[in-house]
């Protein structure tokens, strides 16, 4: 007799809140700390948008690299411009000076890490 697989995820594709990926680059004077950076975009738009309109957001940094600045930012589908503008706006990383530059946005991860 087969054992048929049970899917563990009860949610269909259909159903399920689309997200989109954000790669970036951190252009600053010195290096900066992972957690600071990470710290410092999730504190900003909860400074910005307040907690209820940043959950609809959906922010999570997926990967970040402090030797080059490059990250991968995850968001909501229907919230993709508004995120890439809100990080243009993040003038400051730990009272060091920054600049966020959006280089590509993919609705998979694989081809943004494909060119990280």
């Amino acid at each position: 007799m087969k054992q048929v697989k049970k899917h563990l995820n009860p949610i269909s594709s259909a159903i399920r809140p689309k997200k989109r990926y954000v790669r970036f680059h951190i252009h600053s004077d010195g290096r900066l700390n992972d957690q600071r950076v990470i710290f410092a975009i999730s504190n900003f738009f909860l400074e910005k948008l307040g907690s209820l309109e940043a959950a609809r957001y959906r922010l999570h940094v997926i990967k970040y690299r402090s030797n080059s600045g490059k990250g991968i930012l995850r968001c909501a589908r229907e919230k993709q411009e508004e995120t890439k503008a809100m990080l243009e706006k993040i003038k400051h990383v730990d009272k060091t000076p920054v600049t966020i530059q959006v280089t590509k946005v993919s609705g998979t991860i694989k081809t943004l890490k494909e060119q990280f």
